[in-house]
């Protein structure tokens, strides 16, 4: 990574290089925190020598005195720009033995209609004729930063470096676009709040970088420049409350890490204080961002250094998506050291400097959205693994249902046989000759107990097979199997009348225990509402067959209904009023979730005469 620092200094240094065949003189400046000086006063005066050209955060004006000849044989037309992208007022004063022949008004704060060119910087042209010398003074005035010197260009070399940056800021606004596109895709389909802060912050990051770095001062369509300032000053504070709220949601703070959860309300509630205070500021008569500015760099690169830790912290505790979110953290304050210090003065950097801030952010949020991704696809996938357990739990609740219902129904049968047992025991010690007859007479009453718990035995070894692929099966037989066998008990201690409507000729071909589970969960939800002693305890059943062969289920009961604050939340995870349940509000989240995702279907609830009705669609092949 070091490397790759060095690398990219080196690289922007190349592009600092005086045009072949100029020479200037050292710069000169002075700064005039009173506006008292005049050019004329700055011409004749001796300044001091500037040593290095960006001096950061600073109360200005300063002035500016630089000499520059042509000492080839050739004209030469030059471009002369400002580092810092839109310094906010430069007057330029251009001099030939002491006469004036050139002003040029620059800044993001002047019109454009005044301006010479419209650029990403705050930039004039001048032609230089040959053994032609001129002296250049400026009067730079800044809310902050400053950077006192002038990058020189030739013409071709500004054409490229125009070309470049209008490429990198066009690249970097369709990628946002795309990026805001896709984490809404994403979120319809994730539903994590996550990506709608990452939404929020991609926003946050196109309108800095176009406000913030001239795009919208040069498209020149009709924004006030004062807005487009205030956008620039105070839009930052959403990007850094948006890094703090991602922090706070994606890894679960509010519970599980307590220290970072107060860090990182701390640093959202002062962006947004700063935030608010940018705007309070940009609303006066003559906003003046200079206090606001001194210490915002502090606490952005703070803030950086913090969220960092987080990312350190969170590699340790080996959160998911960790690895992504530390490289994206890393990336990003590297880039803002970088970018600090060329901004303070300590290294010298020029020109293609202000795209370390653009590109440092996008990456951020690209990878911001690799660790949300990969954690929604983790959750998924573990909720997918969950479904399937409750499915199970689901099946095993209903076996148990029916042993239940096996125990019940063997205990007749298995009395009948204890009791002819010990009779014939009895008569075996007492009366062995009379054995046989009494044998016989006994036989037809232990066939009948035998049939009858072979038959129970039967029907329910058929509602819970469990087949890899849909075969045909007959809803009504279902319906009649769980009326009549797996919950008779229920319904007969809960004084239930349970009718059905369903035509012996609709077949279904799919799955039955699936279908069994969803209308065991129905039936036995209805009666743990009835009230026993209640004399008109009804439930009705009905399946017709509609047209586009789909199978339409009418279930509906008179048990009370579903309390009005749960109605719209039944088929969530969790939503009973039960209490005491083995699978206490999970049963309808569970039947929805059979339906939908394995029968393909939909269903619907609503409240109707002083109970339920639910509606299910799906259709007849599955």
């Amino acid at each position: 990574m070091k490397y790759f620092f060095l690398i990219l200094l080196v690289y922007i240094n190349l592009f600092a290089k005086t045009p072949q065949g100029i020479i200037l003189s050292d710069l000169e400046f002075m700064q005039d925190t009173e506006h008292i000086y005049t050019p004329q006063e700055i011409l004749k005066s001796n300044l001091t020598k500037a040593t290095k050209t960006q001096i950061g955060a600073i109360k200005g004006p300063f002035w500016t005195k630089l000499t520059i000849s042509n000492t080839t044989d050739f004209d030469k037309t030059l471009a002369f720009y400002n580092p810092i992208a839109g310094m906010n007022a430069i007057d330029v004063f251009i001099y030939e033995d002491g006469k004036l022949i050139q002003k040029h008004v620059l800044g993001d704060l002047r019109e454009q209609k005044i301006k010479d060119v419209l650029f990403f910087h705050s930039v004039f042209m001048l032609h230089i004729a040959p053994k032609q010398t001129f002296t250049i003074i400026s009067k730079l005035e800044n809310y902050g930063l400053y950077n006192i010197g002038w990058e020189i260009l030739t013409l071709k070399e500004y054409h490229n470096f125009d070309f470049t940056l209008t490429l990198t800021y066009a690249f970097l606004g369709g990628f946002l676009f795309f990026y805001i596109f896709y984490v809404l895709y994403l979120y319809k389909i994730h539903r994590k709040i996550g990506y709608l802060i990452l939404i929020v912050q991609s926003l946050s990051i196109l309108l800095y970088i176009y406000a913030a770095y001239g795009v919208f001062y040069r498209l020149d369509i009709g924004l006030s420049l004062h807005f487009i300032t205030t956008v620039a000053w105070t839009i930052s504070g959403i990007t850094m409350m948006t890094m703090a709220s991602f922090a706070y949601v994606f890894f679960g703070v509010s519970k599980k890490y307590p220290k970072i959860k107060w860090m990182l309300i701390t640093l959202f509630g002062f962006f947004g204080l700063i935030f608010f205070l940018g705007i309070f500021i940009a609303l006066g008569t003559n906003p003046d961002f200079s206090t606001w500015f001194s210490y915002f760099p502090a606490m952005m690169v703070l803030n950086y250094i913090l969220l960092f830790c987080v990312a350190i912290y969170m590699y340790f505790k080996k959160e998911i998506g960790w690895y992504y979110y530390l490289f994206g953290q890393g990336t990003l304050l590297s880039f803002i050291v970088i970018y600090m210090m060329a901004v303070f003065g300590i290294i010298d950097v020029s020109r293609y400097i202000t795209l370390i801030i653009p590109l440092a952010l996008v990456v951020d949020s690209t990878f911001m959205l690799f660790s949300q991704y990969l954690q929604a696809q983790v959750e998924k996938k573990t909720m997918m693994e969950q479904k399937e357990l409750l499915l199970e739990q689901s099946r095993f609740y209903s076996i148990g249902l029916a042993l239940g219902s096996i125990v019940h129904q063997w205990k007749h049968p298995l009395t009948q046989l204890g009791t002819t047992i010990t009779m014939l025991d009895t008569i075996y010690r007492e009366k062995p000759k009379e054995l046989d007859r009494y044998t016989s007479d006994a036989m037809p009453s232990i066939k009948y107990s035998i049939e009858q718990m072979q038959f129970v035995l039967d029907e329910f070894s058929t509602m819970y097979h469990t087949s890899k692929n849909p075969e045909p099966f007959y809803p009504l037989k279902s319906v009649e199997q769980i009326a009549t066998i797996l919950l008779k008990s229920k319904i007969i201690l809960k004084n239930v009348t349970i009718s059905y409507k369903i035509p012996k000729d609709i077949k279904i071909n799919g799955y039955d225990y699936l279908f069994n589970n969803v209308m065991t969960i129905l039936i036995d939800n209805s009666l743990d509402a009835f009230d026993p002693s209640c004399k008109d305890n009804k439930i009705d059943i009905k399946i017709k067959q509609i047209k586009n062969h789909k199978i339409t289920i009418h279930y509906q009961d008179n048990a009370g209904g579903i309390e009005p604050s749960l109605i719209h939340e039944v088929f969530e995870y969790g939503a009973s009023t039960k209490e005491g349940k083995s699978l206490k509000g999970y049963g309808l989240a569970i039947a929805k979730m059979i339906i939908v995702e394995r029968m393909l279907g939909e269903i619907e609830v609503q409240n109707i005469d002083n109970g339920v009705l639910f509606v299910i669609k799906f259709p007849s092949t599955l």
